[in-house]
């Protein structure tokens, strides 16, 4: 998880990493890692289509959480996310 969030790594490589995690991940952490790393613009599609794989695999939803302030304005940089259990 650590390269993943490695600036310094080429975008590619990033990506590839991404790829990888979905093809062999199967547990919570890794889906928890994987959710910090969206707000990664470079890489953020590569990491949506394995959270999505690896949630089918792992049998969770993964559920946006915005937060608002007191006058209901939804903060874009305080996005939270829930991860449910399908059972």
């Amino acid at each position: 998880m650590q390269l993943l969030s490695d600036d310094q790594l080429p975008v590619d490589l990033r990506k590839s990493i991404a790829g990888a995690l979905a093809a062999y991940a199967n547990d919570i952490p890794i889906v928890e890692g994987l959710i910090k790393s969206l707000q990664d613009k470079e890489i953020s599609d590569s990491v949506y289509s394995a959270l999505w794989t690896i949630s089918r695999r792992t049998r969770v939803w993964i559920f946006p959480m915005h937060l608002t302030d007191q006058s209901r304005n939804v903060k874009q940089l305080q996005i939270q996310y829930e991860i449910v259990s399908w059972e």
